[in-house]
């Protein structure tokens, strides 16, 4: 009895291995197992455990940030395209708490509210469109380059896919430092807009009706001139105004494009077929900082800039 069970033993073992076959031939017969990867759809792998986003999912690079719920705004949390700074998101938080009354007009750097060159139909319209219903996106671009003469040029990146589509509102946000009133004129903008600074203005907004020009060269030119008809602005102080500082960071503060797309409309499908396969998304670009910014989140893309001095004395 023993040797006959090693020898039924050592049948089914050999039958088992010349079923099996070499490992690249297919076994005929042989069903593939409903848990296993799918396969032949142009070396992509689609796997049934994997976390595939919703249908109706966007596909670009989401941050949901809330905001203060202190202020105006409904507290429904904002879908950020882009990498969102504490600058941004103090800027962000700061208009949605406005009333609009003498402190919030300093804050902005906004001219009387009588003064048609004003920037706060702009900041309104901003205000109310964070206190929208929520899923609304906001586009976030982070500056490039920048030429100072003979006009100050500001070159942003250029939007996700989609991104630049139609825009309730383009702002261009400034985080300046000390410096006269001034009007600002230049390719994109509409018309002559005002800007009135304070010892107690953090931010300065201007319109931006042609963004597109503001990714490709040679950006946004601005042409900054005195309101009371002084002195045109130096090199140096052009860049202070533009550019502010942030004493914690030992740095100066680029400014930021935002777009504020409008409602999205659902995508008409072909022929009564819509045939869409949606990866994962990436990984949220909300980059964070224990030290820099205003809030908790860290200044993102540095740029490059190139400051006029004087020239350096070479040594014996």
């Amino acid at each position: 009895l023993p040797a006959a069970r090693m020898l039924a033993l050592v049948l089914s073992v050999a039958g088992a291995l010349l079923t099996a076959g070499d490992p690249g031939e297919d076994v005929p017969g042989t069903p593939a197992l409903p848990e296993e990867p799918a396969t032949g759809t142009g070396g992509l792998i689609f796997h049934p455990d994997w976390g595939w986003p919703p249908p109706g999912r966007p596909q670009d690079p989401l941050c949901e940030v809330t905001l203060d719920k202190g202020g105006n705004g409904s507290g429904s949390p904002l879908r950020v395209v882009g990498a969102l700074r504490g600058y941004e998101h103090g800027f962000l938080e700061a208009v949605q708490r406005a009333r609009w009354g003498p402190r919030s007009l300093a804050t902005f750097g906004v001219c009387a509210p009588r003064d048609g060159q004003s920037a706060l139909f702009p900041l309104r319209q901003l205000q109310a469109w964070l206190g929208g219903p929520g899923g609304r996106r906001l586009v976030v671009l982070h500056l490039e380059e920048v030429t100072w003469e003979p006009t100050p040029s500001l070159k942003f990146q250029e939007p996700p896919p989609g991104g630049a589509g139609p825009l309730e509102l383009a702002v261009l946000v400034l985080y300046p430092g000390p410096g006269p009133e001034v009007t600002v004129t230049g390719a994109g903008l509409p018309g002559t807009q005002a800007l009135c600074q304070s010892r107690d203005t953090r931010y300065l907004v201007l319109a931006v009706d042609h963004p597109a020009g503001a990714w490709r060269s040679p950006g946004l030119t601005l042409t900054l001139q005195p309101r009371r008809h002084g002195a045109p602005l130096s090199t140096a102080q052009r860049q202070e105004l533009l550019f502010g500082p942030d004493p914690r960071c030992f740095t100066r503060v680029t400014p930021a494009l935002l777009l504020l797309p409008g409602p999205a409309t659902a995508p008409l499908p072909a022929r009564g077929l819509l045939d869409q396969v949606r990866l994962p998304p990436p990984r949220c670009a909300l980059a964070r900082d224990a030290g820099c910014g205003e809030g908790s989140a860290a200044p993102a893309p540095t740029t490059q800039l190139r400051l006029p001095g004087p020239p350096r004395s070479r040594s014996p």
